[in-house]
């Protein structure tokens, strides 16, 4: 009898273990939601109240300021930058704090010089933005990586097509290999059309990714004509494999600018698509 309980309590340990085990996996397989924002020159035809207010229910979190947007009709003549005002600057973070989203990044912008940078680097602290979006030249590099390791931030070199010199991606990793504070911000469509394929572009950099800035491009062209995921030449969701098998956690940001006439709609169906993939 004694033999029989201590088997039985035995067994009933192994089987608890297996559960555990079970539901240790099932944690391991769940994937966490995507954190999904707009870089704001998508409405860049807008101003950035009104586009706030078209974000409002799309599904993003976070939403990515470009220097040049118009800020309100209220202060008709005034653009978005780090040499605002205080009182345009009160308007810019009364228009954030009420909208709810995160402001996740500033860019592009590329100053030259050491003045320009800290400058910038100020701004960010100022409005807590954590990453400067920037193709500011090579030389550069030091001074950013000194006063974002100042302010606590991080650059990320951004790309645009042949013939930007950020063009090929292990370019950028070269250039960027020993500093702590920078990293990349990954436009696979600018990738697509200078012939480097999104996937590819993606495994090149792989660990140095701050974020993503997403885009399908349109079947048939090298132009930089984005269309909604899914719909055009690029593997999203080879892309969106790629960067899961990465681990990568950062912001995936959309981003288009051909000046759509319901661009809130479009952007709606691309976060629908980033939740389902």
């Amino acid at each position: 009898m004694i033999f029989m309980k201590k088997l039985l309590v035995l067994l009933l340990s192994l089987a608890c273990l297996s559960l555990i085990g079970c539901a240790s996996n099932a944690k391991k397989d769940e994937k966490s939601p995507r954190k999904v924002a707009v870089q704001m020159w998508t409405f860049n035809k807008y101003t950035f109240e009104d586009a706030l207010k078209m974000l409002k229910g799309s599904g993003i979190q976070g939403i990515e300021c470009y220097p040049g947007q118009r800020l309100s009709d209220s202060m008709p003549d005034v653009k978005i930058s780090p040499a605002m005002t205080a009182e345009q600057k009160k308007l810019f973070k009364k228009l954030l704090d009420e909208s709810g989203f995160k402001l996740i990044a500033f860019g592009v912008i590329s100053p030259k010089d050491e003045k320009g940078i800290e400058k910038v680097c100020e701004f960010a602290k100022e409005f807590q933005i954590p990453v400067i979006v920037s193709e500011s030249p090579i030389n550069t590099y030091p001074t950013w990586d000194k006063y974002c390791d100042k302010y606590g931030i991080k650059m990320a070199i951004h790309n645009h097509q042949k013939p930007n010199p950020y063009y090929d991606p292990s370019k950028v990793m070269s250039s960027i290999d020993g500093f702590k504070n920078i990293g990349v911000c990954a436009d696979n469509g600018a990738w697509e059309c200078s012939d480097i394929k999104s996937v590819d572009g993606f495994k090149t950099v792989k660990g140095k990714i701050v974020e993503v800035h997403f885009k399908d491009i349109k079947k048939g062209t090298k132009e930089h004509i984005v269309v909604p995921y899914g719909t055009g030449k690029v593997d999203v969701k080879g892309s969106l494999a790629e960067l899961d098998s990465q681990n990568f956690d950062g912001w995936f940001v959309i981003e288009h600018g051909n000046k759509e006439d319901d661009i809130a709609a479009i952007v709606r169906e691309d976060v629908e698509f980033m939740r389902k993939n």
